[in-house]
């Protein structure tokens, strides 16, 4: 059995050299000057890297255990809400011209910075999340409530989405502007 530090040692070594091999071997970002090109997109695959390893140790603790007992459904709830919102915010912004170009059209014709490494990212980390939350409804879902404010948290972020969106809806419908998607997802982001 490997000790602890090596164990870390491996798991960091891992990380940075999955994030240079990634980096150089991807697209980088084509909206950056050409020497920054290469430097951001190492560190964009390092980052992507490093926090998706930061999921993985609760999900097999669950599944090891064949509980979720002391992981706060809280945070799993939320934690999975707000991933859902960076993943829709970074879908957008890279992939959707609209997005983009109302982005620079707000931004004195700037370029957004999504890279390809936030959108797998986004996605990544929300599936992780996801299944974290189906894990404790699962092993533990008789046990695992969500506090009243957690609950009302996530109910009141639902609704404000529901009516923001129905804002938006009647919007288009009388040729007005200040409910439009760009700022929907930039305030769910």
């Amino acid at each position: 059995m490997l000790s602890e530090g090596f164990s870390q040692f491996l798991v960091i070594s891992l990380v940075i050299a999955l994030g240079i091999t990634f980096g150089y071997l991807l697209e980088p970002d084509e909206n950056l000057p050409v020497q920054y090109r290469v430097y951001s997109s190492i560190l964009g695959w390092t980052y992507f890297f490093a926090w998706s390893v930061s999921f993985y140790p609760q999900l097999i603790h669950n599944y090891l255990r064949g509980t979720s007992r002391g992981l706060s459904i809280d945070f799993v709830m939320l934690n999975t809400i707000g991933f859902l919102c960076y993943s829709i915010f970074t879908v957008c912004m890279y992939y959707i011209p609209l997005f983009k170009d109302e982005y620079g059209a707000r931004h004195d014709g700037n370029v957004i910075k999504v890279s390809i490494s936030d959108v797998y990212f986004a996605i990544h980390a929300f599936i992780l999340t996801l299944i974290t939350w189906i894990q404790a409804l699962y092993y533990d879902g008789h046990y695992q409530i969500p506090s009243q404010i957690g609950f009302l948290v996530s109910f009141g972020f639902c609704v404000f989405c529901a009516v923001y969106i129905l804002f938006i809806l009647e919007s288009v419908n009388n040729n007005r502007d200040p409910y439009n998607w760009y700022y929907f997802i930039y305030v769910i982001a």
